[in-house]
């Protein structure tokens, strides 16, 4: 047989390459999900995470909502602020109320000093005015003279008038029957003695059996 020629191939024009269709997909791919990627961003940077996750579906983080304490803490110091009220007038009405019984203390301690300071003025006159008794003679009765017939009865009398005169002090008793008697501290008429009499005082104190009577003007 023959020898075949050799076959001379014509490359004046370049052979086109086939790419696979795969690899355009995959590219395709790869730029789409970068647009989606940098579209999600930016409305996440204008819109909102919050708002963009709601939309999604997704959860969203609530903010804590402080209100309720601070609210709670203002009531603890306004309770607080009507204690410590309460506490500043409680203070002043007790010392108030102090200073009221130390006032009646006082008022007290100068009725006593007083009255004490009278009582020893008293004493004072009627140890001077036992003094002056001893000096000088019984008083002379008004009308009815002192007998022993009537010195042992006894009768009920009144008082009728106390004066000083002298520096004594004189009482007008009156009995029963209507006789007045004129007595100093330590006569006695009828059964009754006086003891002492006070004209301040409008009385007389006197000794019947034994018993002190004391009789008013």
């Amino acid at each position: 047989m023959d020898a075949l020629p050799d076959l001379e191939l014509e490359t004046s024009q370049p052979v086109p390459v086939q790419r696979p269709r795969s690899g355009y997909l995959l590219g395709f791919y790869l730029m789409l999900v970068t647009l989606l990627m940098g579209a999600i961003v930016i409305a996440a940077v204008l819109y909102g995470t919050d708002n963009l996750r709601a939309d999604f579906g997704l959860a969203v983080d609530k903010p804590v909502d402080y209100g309720p304490a601070i609210s709670n803490i203002n009531n603890t110091l306004s309770e607080s602020n009507e204690h410590i009220t309460a506490a500043d007038e409680f203070a002043q009405q007790l010392n108030t109320a102090i200073e009221d019984t130390q006032s009646g203390i006082d008022a007290v301690k100068r009725e006593h000093d007083e009255l004490k300071s009278q009582f020893a003025t008293f004493v004072s006159r009627t140890e001077a005015e036992l003094k002056k008794l001893k000096k000088k003679p019984a008083a002379k009765p008004l009308k009815s003279p002192v007998t022993k017939s009537n010195r042992g009865s006894v009768y009920e009398m009144s008082l009728i008038s106390i004066r000083v005169q002298g520096g004594n002090a004189l009482a007008t008793v009156r009995s029963a029957s209507g006789e007045e008697f004129l007595m100093m501290e330590g006569d006695s008429w009828k059964g009754w003695t006086l003891l002492s009499s006070f004209p301040e005082r409008g009385q007389a104190s006197f000794r019947v059996n034994d018993r002190l009577r004391v009789l008013m003007l």
